[in-house]
């Protein structure tokens, strides 16, 4: 499966980039929103995992301009409370602070979700 990872700090992205990449899964990544954007247009991707609060677009500008069924591929991974709140229906959520048991387990879900 190939993954995008859309995180502005580096070492949240290199550690999910790590974690997804030992799970046997392609990833590619961006620092921020309007790059994610940019790579969502030349590449297909099969889970978009994307933070919140970022220069240029955040996250949830980066899911509104997704055609709807990127959008249903599209976790939002995010400390911002209110993001993760107040995020449209059908965006999947998971709060930076979760373990990485959890975090894998959400992953391997919505990955296998992409088979079918």
């Amino acid at each position: 499966m190939r993954v995008l990872i859309v995180e502005d700090e580096e070492h949240l992205r290199e550690g999910l980039r790590a974690l997804i990449e030992k799970m046997g899964h392609q990833v590619t990544v961006a620092s921020d929103g309007e790059e994610g954007l940019a790579a969502v247009q030349a590449v297909a991707f099969d889970l978009i995992v994307s933070d919140f609060n970022m220069p240029r677009k955040t996250g949830l500008e980066l899911h509104a301009a997704l055609d709807s069924r990127m959008q249903e591929r599209f976790m939002l991974y995010t400390a911002d409370l209110d993001a993760l709140r107040d995020a449209p229906a059908g965006v999947h959520r998971l709060p930076k602070w979760s373990s990485v048991s959890e975090l894998r387990a959400t992953l391997q879900t919505l990955l296998e979700g992409c088979d079918g």
